[in-house]
């Protein structure tokens, strides 16, 4: 799971701000926000009812995304929001497949 200080608060979730900068593969989209106060990038998944009826599908994939980016969050750029909107394949990838297309999705967001 993600550790507390890298996951947005309902606080501190964009609600009328535009991305700076969104991507998506076919299973997720990512979507950008820069807050300059923070010293450490931050994560969050919306998965909604329409993806996945039920609670426990809807938990599953967020622990999972949870899960990859623990390991991945240290490239994304300090004080940076990132936003996980699931898509509906996510429901039947494999957890290595979901990994390589969150990397590939935080490399695109790296470039300039």
């Amino acid at each position: 799971m993600l550790p507390k200080k890298n996951k947005i608060s309902i606080r501190m979730f964009p609600k009328e701000r535009r991305p700076i900068k969104s991507m998506g593969s076919d299973s997720l989209s990512l979507s950008v926000f820069f807050q300059t106060k923070d010293d450490v990038p931050r994560a969050s998944v919306v998965i909604s009812k329409k993806i996945a009826k039920t609670a426990v599908e809807r938990n599953k994939i967020r622990r999972r995304i949870f899960s990859i980016l623990r390991k991945h969050i240290t490239s994304a750029r300090d004080g940076s929001l990132l936003v996980f909107h699931a898509k509906k394949p996510v429901l039947h990838k494999k957890f290595a497949d979901l990994e390589v297309e969150i990397q590939n999705l935080l490399k695109k967001y790296d470039r300039p």
